[in-house]
């Protein structure tokens, strides 16, 4: 199955359309014979909506989506943070514009931000 298509133009540059149904690469695992997928997200619920998307129930008979399993959140907000970062490590200001998201120090101090 191509999900991508590409037309390529003068001077190198590049157009591609690209498919971001989740149902036609869904289909493309069924029609290769998978009989089972773990899905694990905290963003899948509701799982109808999920199932929708995917478009589990044309391509499977309902009985064949009927094992579920969905947990109540296991974190509470006072767990979370949430907080903008503005500089990196070394003073230098996070911008990932065009211009400065591939600059060594740009992404230096992105790296050393997460810790790698």
């Amino acid at each position: 199955m191509e999900l991508v298509e590409s037309l390529y133009l003068s001077a190198g540059r590049k157009i591609s359309y690209w498919c971001f149904s989740p149902g036609l690469a869904m289909k493309d695992l069924v029609d290769q014979g998978v009989r089972s997928i773990i899905l694990a997200s905290g963003t899948l619920a509701p799982l109808d909506s999920f199932a929708s998307e995917f478009h589990i129930y044309l391509l499977l008979s309902e009985s064949d989506f009927e094992l579920r399993l969905e947990n109540p959140h296991i974190i509470d907000a006072n767990q979370a943070l949430i907080a903008v970062v503005p500089k990196g490590p070394s003073g230098h200001t996070f911008n990932s514009s065009y211009e400065t998201r591939k600059t060594a120090d740009y992404k230096s101090d992105l790296g050393n931000a997460i810790g790698l």
